[in-house]
């Protein structure tokens, strides 16, 4: 799993809601970090923050849906952005999951659970 934000207490909190027994996570801590680990990484999801130094969160999954190395890798936006619309784009650009911060760490772990098509969901309180 890819952990892309520019935030080390969001990247704490990712790694609080989600088992790490379970899931190996690389973090990337701006865009161009980001497309260049998911391209040498090839994880099996993206967790992705909109806001980041370099290159948008928008830019990058634009850029990882028209690579066809990473064009089917799960991705799921991580971000402040609380606008209905912006969520609405961000899936038409080809997001799988939009999550807004703060997160509840149920919800997080339930979508990647659902996206990893993992039969057991990690059950965390919210």
């Amino acid at each position: 799993m890819l952990v892309c934000d520019d935030e080390p207490i969001v990247r704490i909190l990712v790694h609080a809601a989600l088992d790490r027994e379970k899931y190996i996570m690389v973090v990337a801590r701006d865009g161009q970090e980001a497309l260049a680990l998911a391209r040498s990484e090839q994880p099996d999801l993206i967790l992705l923050d909109v806001v980041m130094p370099g290159r948008s969160g928008h830019n990058v999954l634009d850029a990882l849906r028209r690579d066809p190395a990473t064009a089917t890798t799960p991705i799921i936006i991580l971000t402040a952005w609380t606008q209905a619309t912006d969520a609405a784009e961000m899936l038409r650009a080809g997001a799988d999951g939009y999550l807004t911060k703060p997160f509840s760490p149920h919800e997080l772990a339930s979508l990647v659970a659902e996206l990893l098509q993992d039969p057991v969901a990690p059950a965390r309180a919210a």
